[in-house]
């Protein structure tokens, strides 16, 4: 059985497929049928396409370890070569959240600056702002705003 769905966050149209062997379970039995479709329900609503739910599940890995470097800062960082350390970690892991973001936007190059790092490191409270500001800048290149 198969169910058009857009997708929760592109709004692309898409196809969810329920496999054949629950269909039929569910045919013979009333209660599987009724924990199905609450599940169901329950569960169609959040469905993504592969490309969006792979940009979700990249972005969110690549903020956990920019979140946690910034917690670090917040902390208090008393040696130079953890502020290093910190340092060189929050550059990868801004380019790849760059390269994720220009990816998901279908953009031919990302666009990365060490200004990036340096807010994050000025002002770590606010690295949630900082990258979100920077998402919407690339939406806003993709639709040709910028």
């Amino acid at each position: 059985m198969k169910l058009p769905r857009p997708c929760k966050v592109c709004q692309r149209p898409m196809q969810l497929e329920v496999w054949d062997d629950v269909v039929a379970e569910c045919e013979r039995n009333a209660v599987t049928k009724r924990d199905f479709l609450g599940w169901l329900n329950r569960l169609v609503p959040m469905a993504t396409c592969n490309r969006c739910f792979d940009m979700i599940a990249g972005k969110k890995a690549v903020m956990d370890r920019i979140y946690e470097a910034a917690g670090k800062l917040i902390a208090g960082v008393e040696s130079k070569e953890e502020r290093a350390g910190i340092r060189l970690t929050l550059e990868r892991e801004t380019k790849r959240f760059s390269q994720i973001m220009a990816h998901y936007f279908q953009l031919e190059s990302a666009f990365w600056d060490v200004e990036f790092v340096e807010q994050i490191i000025e002002q770590p409270m606010k690295v949630k702002t900082i990258l979100s500001s920077y998402e919407q800048l690339l939406r806003r290149q993709m639709k040709g705003a910028v």
